[in-house]
């Protein structure tokens, strides 16, 4: 209970946060952080502009596969427990990431994603600081 809490406190700090100064990374730094523009990428997808997407976030669509490997994972688990969603609980989401860090194939997506996103906010730092006359010129940084 105490963590449940900590969490719904935790969770309401970063939305008066986000809301206030918007990403707290870009505001302490002003540089964008990794996932600056994710949001805005999936917007404009819906809307099926592909291109405003890619310049919001190139990895928005690893955004996509991650959710929808998340939900199949949790799927599965709901139906091999019998639980519904209203019934899971915190260690219920452990051990569905523990289940995808057990396989191979889990390791190796999470690795390609965390050096994926490493190296856009590499390119997105040397970009922010070359200036916004880049030939890798992200809508975000000129925002």
């Amino acid at each position: 209970m105490m963590l449940k809490r900590l969490l719904t406190a935790v969770l309401l700090i970063s939305l008066i946060i986000a809301f206030s100064v918007g990403c707290p990374i870009r505001w302490a730094t002003h540089l964008p952080c990794p996932g600056c523009g994710i949001t805005r990428a999936c917007l404009a997808a819906f809307r099926l502009d592909f291109v405003d997407a890619f310049h919001y976030h190139p990895l928005f669509p690893m955004i996509f596969l991650a959710a929808c490997g998340l939900m199949i994972f949790a799927f599965r688990y709901k139906t091999r427990n019998g639980k519904r969603i209203k019934e899971m609980r915190l260690e219920d989401v452990g051990v569905i990431f523990g289940q995808i860090f057990d396989t191979k194939a889990g390791i190796v997506s999470a690795v390609v994603f965390a050096a994926s996103f490493t190296s856009v906010y590499i390119v997105r730092w040397a970009v922010t600081l070359l200036g916004s006359d880049s030939p890798l010129d992200f809508r975000l940084v000129m925002a």
